[in-house]
């Protein structure tokens, strides 16, 4: 494994991502789509940027980091380690943008289950998806307060 090409290739993806934070998934199948990295492993990627000065690892996982893996996941985000490049990291009220896009993203989503569920006269999932919508506007509520 070339270090020096697996690095110019993160480095490259994390520059021209849309979203500065990128799941290290996402990042590594973006690697495999060239063969010359085929035989990088998750583990060995996340060692490396672990190391590596600039870029910062936020773990989105329960075992590693309970809480920051629920404010992650209350925001819409999956568990797993996230890169971003540091010139990347944003302040905290576009942090708070960045989290609020991503929960309209997600409430549009329940917004179409809840319709779906009222069709299909499911009420347990109705009852369900109304309870994370309420979830999601109090989190909303607490992102306002970090303006």
């Amino acid at each position: 494994m070339n270090l020096e090409l697996v690095e110019q290739g993160c480095l490259k993806y994390l520059e021209q991502a849309s979203s500065p934070l990128v799941p290290l998934r996402v990042l590594l199948a973006h690697l495999w789509k060239d063969e010359q990295f085929g035989g990088v492993s998750e583990h060995d990627l996340l060692s490396f940027l672990r190391r590596h000065e600039q870029v910062h690892i936020i773990e989105a996982d329960a075992e590693v980091d309970p809480e920051q893996a629920e404010a992650m996941a209350e925001a819409g985000f999956s568990q797993g380690p996230y890169v971003i490049l540091r010139t990347r990291v944003p302040s905290k009220s576009e942090m708070a943008g960045l989290i609020c896009e991503q929960l309209e993203k997600m409430v549009e989503a329940l917004d179409r289950a809840s319709a779906e569920a009222v069709a299909t006269g499911d009420a347990g999932a109705q009852r369900r998806i109304q309870e994370l919508l309420e979830r999601s506007r109090e989190f909303r509520e607490k992102l306002g307060e970090i303006d």
